[in-house]
Formats: structure tokens, sequence, C-alpha cells
């Protein structure tokens, strides 16, 4: 098929468990793939999975970015799979800036 994207599911997402991805992966396994038919028009864009017709994702930018229509499939899939995210990583956040770094304990 021509002028296909690949996306990982999971990106760099931290923030979901290995136990979640598995169970979502196994979920996965019985449809086999997801794959989006993407439209735009003046108003902005549209995702409406082939496989899934419950997972629509979009947006009003009529140009979306890669990074955004990735963006917001991946969390229509989220919703989707009811995916449960940690709301408590083991990795730290900083501003752009660097001034203010905070660290999450180890648990």
């Amino acid at each position: 098929m021509e002028n296909q994207t690949y996306a990982l599911l999971f990106g760099n997402d931290v923030s979901i468990s290995p136990e979640e991805r598995e169970r979502v992966m196994a979920e996965l396994k019985k449809i086999g793939s997801l794959t989006f038919d993407i439209s735009t028009d003046k108003d902005g864009w549209t995702a409406q999975c082939k496989e899934v017709s419950g997972i629509i994702a979009g947006g009003t930018d009529s140009s979306p970015s890669k990074d955004e229509i990735e963006s917001s499939i991946r969390d229509s899939i989220y919703a989707a799979f009811e995916v449960k995210v940690e709301e408590n990583s083991p990795y730290f956040t900083y501003n752009d800036l660097g001034a203010n770094i905070s660290i999450a304990e180890e648990r």
C-alpha cells in the first residue's frame, strides 16, 4: 500500500507499565492491526480506524503535523482500550530552561 506511515503504539511513553502493554497487545493480536483513513478539509482533519469503528481521532488544523496525527490517534486508541497510565513514573521532568529540575523518588 502506498503512502502508509507506521507508528509505535506506545512510543516512548514510560508511564505505561510492561503488564499494561502486554494486556493491550494481547487484545490487539485478536484484531490484527489498526489502520486509519485520514481525511482533511478546511475545518480540520479526521482519522477513522478501519478495524474498530469507535476509534476516531481528529483536530481543527487542516494541515496537521505527523506528530499531531500520531498523538491524537494514540490517545484515541488508549481511550478505546482503557489503557492505564501510571501517574508517578520513575523518571524525571524538567522545564525547557533547565532552572527547576525535579526527580521522582525511587519506589
